[in-house]
Formats: C-alpha cells, sequence, structure tokens
C-alpha cells in the first residue's frame, strides 16, 4: 500500500481521479432522473388527455397540434409523440422559442424557460381554446390549466377547474378523482 507521508503524488492522483470519477457518477445519475421524471410526466399526461373533452369545433381535422414553449427536458419527450395517434387524433409537435400564434394549437406546454412569459401566455390563452400545461410550480394557482407537480420524488397532476371550464374544456370525473383540483 502507498503511504502518502512517503509520496504524496500518488496518493494526491488517486484521491484527484477518485473524486473525478465520483463526479461523473453523481452528474451522470442526476441526468437519468431527470430523463425519468420527463418521461413520467409525459405518460401522466398523456393518460391525462385522454379524460379531456375540448370544446366543439376545435379538434376538426382529426389533428391534435401540441406546441411547446420554450425548452425543457420534456420536449424530447414530447417530440417523440409526433406523427402518432392519440384518442383518434394525429399528434403534430411544434416548438416555440416564444408563443405568439396561438390558433395553432391545442394543447401548449409552457416549460420553465418560457416562465418569464407565463403570466402573457396565460393572460393570451385564456379565452382560447387552448389546454395549457407545465411543470412550473404554482402553474395551476396561477391560471394554469394542469399542472405537473413535483414534490417529494412525486408527480402529481393538479387541475385548475375554474380555467378549463372558462375555456370550453370538460375534464372526465375519473381524472379529477386522481387529481389535486384548484376550483
Amino acid at each position: 500500500m502507498i503511504n502518502p507521508r512517503n509520496n504524496p503524488k500518488p496518493f494526491t492522483r488517486m484521491m484527484a481521479l477518485t473524486t473525478l470519477l465520483s463526479a461523473c457518477l453523481f452528474s451522470h445519475v442526476a441526468s437519468a432522473e431527470t430523463n425519468d421524471s420527463s418521461q413520467l410526466k409525459a405518460v401522466i399526461l398523456l393518460k391525462a388527455l385522454k379524460y379531456v373533452q375540448w370544446p366543439a369545433q376545435t379538434l376538426t381535422n382529426n389533428t391534435l397540434r401540441v406546441c411547446m414553449v420554450g425548452k425543457g427536458p420534456i420536449n424530447r419527450e414530447l417530440k417523440a409523440l409526433s406523427g402518432k395517434k392519440l384518442s383518434g387524433k394525429q399528434v403534430h409537435v411544434i416548438y416555440y422559442e416564444a408563443l405568439n400564434k396561438t390558433d395553432l394549437c391545442h394543447l401548449a406546454f409552457i416549460n420553465n424557460s418560457a416562465a418569464h412569459q407565463f403570466h402573457e401566455l396565460i393572460r393570451l390563452l385564456s379565452t382560447q381554446p387552448v389546454l395549457t400545461v407545465s411543470d412550473i410550480p404554482a402553474f395551476a394557482s396561477n391560471g394554469g390549466m394542469f399542472e405537473l407537480n413535483e414534490s417529494k420524488e412525486r408527480i402529481r397532476l393538479v387541475v385548475n377547474l375554474k380555467a378549463t371550464r372558462a375555456s370550453g374544456f370538460l375534464i372526465g370525473s375519473q381524472l379529477l378523482r386522481m387529481s389535486r383540483v384548484i376550483r
């Protein structure tokens, strides 16, 4: 065994290598947790959409347009849905740095990177048949419709019933029983 008092260089190198390997390992684990969280949020959102009835005349051409506003880890998961069918509707995913064409969206997912636009987007979308979704903390209590709330290693859907009803959405009772509801 190497005695660090007699020859400090190998011991210092070994400690540096151990520190570097630990840092790499923990950053990889954190990245995996972010990916797992994003995948879980996407799955929860997809399952929730099965219980959402859009206002009449909204989904007329059998297309569900999902707009992603800003950059975030869930974008990749939602982008993978493009071209797939959800409740008989063809999913088309669009990315926007800033949302300015709201008539193109049926669902707007607002990422944390777009949090600075949050209040403006809610004001803009509140009277339109666009389902607003985010994982920004307190999104639903501040006027958003669906919030993917993450706390204590658990993801829970929060539904703002007043906001969904104001835009003409009907939310199934099964989904409401499984969610935290803001009235």
